[in-house]
């Protein structure tokens, strides 16, 4: 069957038109399976490399909440030597549990793809994960990714504390300059530091002969 043109040459000669063509049909038949075949191997070769060497963590759930595939990240995540055949239970506590699994629930039913901000419990890394249904022959499989923001994350929060100094002393210049006595200048300081957002302890001090600090 690998080569059509030999297997008509060794048909018998008896074989009519009709039996040659049946032949020939049968051989472009073998050969269209064997160049798909070749295609489904390669095609599986770059998901597995990608997959493998992703560095955030993917995986694939099928409609239980066990996992069916998960990638080298994933696995390194949870420290273990593959996933497969487990569920969340074994990875996490159970009030996480519930909220992943009302989640999953939420993406196999709707068949819609869902994104959150996932934060650990010590507030120290954050991820962006999605999740989304596959559909493979009618049977439903979640797949998921989860991409390390914490970076970003920690910008974003340096950024915003930035930019709230530069409010608060926008807002302390213009006390400064209408302030007619000490103390009311010291109170009307706290009042606006109190409703700055990222202060949580406010000291006034005033700086006595020699440079000395004392508090108002």
């Amino acid at each position: 069957l690998k080569d059509e043109r030999a297997l008509l040459a060794g048909a018998a000669p008896a074989m009519g038109p009709e039996q040659r063509q049946a032949l020939a049909d049968l051989a472009a038949t073998a050969a269209a399976c064997r160049e798909l075949k070749r295609k489904l191997a390669r095609a599986e070769s770059f998901l597995s490399g990608f997959a493998e060497h992703s560095p955030s963590p993917l995986w694939i759930k099928d409609r239980n909440g066990s996992y069916v595939m998960g990638n080298a990240a994933l696995h390194g995540f949870f420290g273990v030597p593959t996933v497969v055949g487990k569920d969340d239970s074994h990875f996490w506590p159970e009030d996480v549990r519930h909220s992943l699994e009302e989640q999953d629930r939420a993406v196999l039913e709707n068949g819609e793809t869902i994104k959150t901000m996932e934060t650990s419990h010590d507030g120290t890394r954050h991820w962006l994960v999605h999740k989304f249904p596959i559909d493979v022959d009618g049977e439903p499989f979640l797949g998921g990714s989860a991409i390390d923001m914490t970076t970003e994350v920690e910008k974003e929060r340096a950024l915003i504390r930035h930019d709230n100094f530069y409010v608060l002393l926008s807002r302390l210049s213009a006390i400064i300059s209408r302030a007619k006595s000490l103390e009311a200048l010291c109170l009307d300081t706290c009042r606006v530091a109190a409703r700055q957002p990222g202060l949580e302890v406010v000291v006034i001090s005033r700086v006595g002969e020699g440079g000395a600090l004392g508090a108002v």
